[in-house]
């Protein structure tokens, strides 16, 4: 049985009315339009609004946030410049926009599938990260990559269950019923929006590496999309600077909203481990964050990758260029990286390897990584997931993190066991992953059908920070919210 609710990503209190007030704004045209009209969106992104429909003209990381902050119709189709880096960034941010496109607007069903136009290596490259975004690794995909037999027949089972339906089937929606690609290159031509008739139609030419001429409904626009400054998210990055010295266990958290909150990052925390250095996930615009903490990304000693949704990793901002990252993931989440980097860099997959020193990590063994002990596991989400559980310090004065990644409510999880897609070891582990003695627990609440409900733990007597969500209803005294900035100090030395 495929169950995936339309509320998927819906958030709790705040968070709740930004999503209306953009529902408010969101229809492709309104009397008052014109032919054609541009909405600069952010460097690098400009969005045509016209009678034929609503087009963004590159896909920057955040962008969907800056559609949302100002208020701007959901566009249906996306254009792609020819190089989709700059600086540090993505410049292929397309996953949350065809999400919200999906879900929040019913966009397959109202107006169709969702367009892109790149080139012909960015197409082949991208349909293949959408694939993995969105429906996750195979089980093929994931038993090459070492994963034991039954594991990868039950993360499979799981990704099934979770995957977004065809409403017209109950099935899982295949690439095809969710994407059209259209290929554009230099000086070709391209119908952007189909009309009845040739005279309703409107058509693209590509002039330039990052500029567009679009025609239609007897108008004609140049669509300049050069990145001329620094790009910047429409939240403010408010870090203090960070002192590193031993004798000191800190997280310092980088981001812990969502991908559709225009008011805060996404998921990322700074690891400080008696002046040992690593990264949980890798969020939009990281450098910038650590320019702000005063912090040079060299040094950094590790990075760890839970999954590779885009609030999770932007595949630019990992890279460090004459000195790659000593990276630590799953096999399957590497592979999925991999294929995100192809896209991005346009390279092949031999090239993509180069980006990073990749360090597998399995779930069946504790690691000893930049003097710590990570104990992973995999969450309940709708791609292959790891939380972990991390111990640092001397065994008569051990501190302990739990850090749960992106992982389903308990109303779900009893559902996917009476469903019989969870065995009962599996919902076992999954609904009890506090023991009671943490120093830090980290728990996703973001709600919807893939995350978790704070619900679930707000009587359990420990002390639990939440993450994933903008905004929660007041919480009990020894229940937090963690926010951008926050610096969370465990005292190593006490």
């Amino acid at each position: 049985m495929v169950i995936f609710l339309l509320e998927l990503f819906l958030l709790e209190g705040k968070n709740q009315s930004i999503l209306n007030t953009s529902f408010d704004n969101m229809s492709f045209m309104n009397a008052k339009t014109t032919a054609m009209r541009l909405h600069p969106v952010m460097e690098g992104s400009i969005l045509l609004e016209s009678t034929g429909g609503c087009a963004l003209f590159g896909c920057p990381s955040e962008v969907l946030k800056e559609i949302l902050e100002k208020k701007l119709p959901i566009p249906h189709t996306v254009v792609l410049p020819e190089m989709l880096h700059k600086g540090q960034s993505s410049q292929a941010a397309i996953e949350f926009l065809f999400f919200y496109y999906l879900f929040f607007y019913n966009g397959i069903e109202k107006h169709g599938k969702f367009r892109i136009f790149a080139t012909h290596s960015q197409c082949r490259n991208l349909k293949e990260a959408m694939r993995i975004a969105i429906l996750g690794p195979s089980e093929k995909e994931m038993r090459k990559g070492g994963m034991t037999k039954r594991l990868a027949e039950q993360l499979s089972r799981e990704l099934y269950y979770l995957a977004p339906p065809n409403p017209q089937t109950n099935l899982p929606y295949d690439m095809e019923e969710m994407f059209e690609w259209n290929i554009l290159s230099k000086n070709s031509k391209g119908i952007l929006f189909p009309g009845k008739d040739r005279s309703s139609e409107f058509q693209i030419q590509q002039k330039g590496k990052t500029t567009f001429e679009v025609n239609g409904a007897g108008k004609s626009a140049l669509v300049d999309i050069s990145i001329r400054k620094i790009q910047s998210p429409p939240y403010e990055i408010n870090h203090k600077p960070v002192t590193v010295s031993p004798d000191q266990l800190t997280v310092t958290v980088l981001g812990a909203s969502d991908g559709f909150d225009p008011k805060a990052p996404a998921n990322g925390y700074l690891f400080n481990f008696n002046g040992r250095l690593g990264i949980w996930d890798c969020p939009s615009y990281l450098h910038q964050h650590l320019q702000k903490m005063k912090i040079d990304f060299d040094q950094i000693e590790a990075l760890f990758l839970s999954h590779v949704h885009e609030d999770h990793i932007d595949p630019v901002e990992s890279i460090r260029k004459n000195n790659p990252v000593e990276l630590y993931c799953t096999p399957e989440v590497y592979y999925s990286l991999l294929l995100k980097i192809m896209t991005v860099m346009d390279c092949s997959m031999d090239d993509a390897k180069t980006f990073h020193h990749w360090h597998p990590i399995g779930v069946d063994k504790v690691h000893d990584i930049i003097g710590a002990k990570f104990d992973f596991f995999y969450s309940i989400h709708a791609l292959p997931t790891v939380g972990c559980r991390i111990s640092v310090g001397p065994e008569n004065s051990e501190k302990s993190i739990l850090i749960s990644s992106d992982h389903a409510a308990f109303w779900m999880m009893r559902d996917m066991k009476r469903d019989g897609v969870l065995t009962e070891k599996r919902f076992n582990a999954s609904t009890q992953l506090i023991k009671g003695h943490e120093d830090l627990i980290l728990i996703d609440v973001g709600g919807g059908t893939i995350h978790g409900n704070y619900e679930d733990y707000v009587d359990i007597e420990s002390t639990i920070h939440f993450m994933h969500i903008g905004e929660l209803p007041k919480l009990p005294e020894n229940k937090f919210l963690v926010k951008h900035a926050d610096i969370i100090d465990l005292n190593l030395s006490s």
